[in-house]
Order: structure tokens, then C-alpha cells, then sequence
């Protein structure tokens, strides 16, 4: 049983072997090893659609904690630490594109 018989050539799965990882961090890490990989002399679509800030409602201790002082609610807690996270990947995404002399050269969309 071929899982890509479904959806064709290149389909993604599930990465069960990645399981307790934070996706932030995964697709992030993700996005700057194709920066990092890339050929310059090329052009580059990169569509990284990030599952923060939306459901589940997760996010790593370290980015929530750093609100414990500011924020009472903890559901606001949470939103504001995945909020963080993807702000991180974001910044590290972008550092990716400057180190490659790409940044100059981008257009970077936000939407929700």
C-alpha cells in the first residue's frame, strides 16, 4: 500500500516519527534548510503555512511561562507563547534569506 497513490508525486505524510516535536519548530527548521540548501541563481517559492496560532491550542512551556507575569488568563498565556514561537521561526526564516543575500530580493506575505 503506496501512501502517495492517494495524492500524486511529491505528497507529504504525516511524520509520526517526529511525534512530542513542536510544529513551529519543525516546519521552521524545515524552511531555513531549503533557504540554506538553495541555488541563488534560481527562483524561490516557499509557502510555509504554520499551524500556530490555531488549533490545538499547544505551545511549549518556555514560550507560555515567559507570560506568566504579564498575562492572567491562561488561555491568553498560550496564544501569546505560540504567537512567540512563530515569531522566532519568522526571525529565523528571514535570517536564512539575509544570509543568503535573498532577502533583498523577497516578498514575504502574511495572511490568516
Amino acid at each position: 500500500n503506496d501512501p502517495t497513490e492517494a495524492c500524486g508525486k511529491g505528497c507529504s505524510q504525516v511524520a509520526a516519527e517526529r511525534k512530542g516535536e513542536y510544529s513551529t519548530h519543525i516546519f521552521s527548521q524545515r524552511a531555513v534548510d531549503i533557504v540554506e540548501h538553495h541555488d541563488v541563481s534560481k527562483p524561490l517559492f516557499l509557502y510555509l503555512a504554520y499551524q500556530a496560532v490555531h488549533a490545538p491550542a499547544e505551545v511549549p512551556a518556555s514560550y507560555r511561562d515567559a507570560y506568566n507575569s504579564t498575562i492572567d488568563d491562561p488561555m491568553r498565556r498560550t496564544f501569546a507563547g505560540m504567537l512567540s514561537c512563530m515569531d522566532e521561526g519568522i526571525g529565523n526564516v528571514t535570517k536564512a534569506l539575509r544570509a543568503k543575500h535573498m532577502l533583498d530580493n523577497t516578498v514575504v506575505v502574511f495572511t490568516t
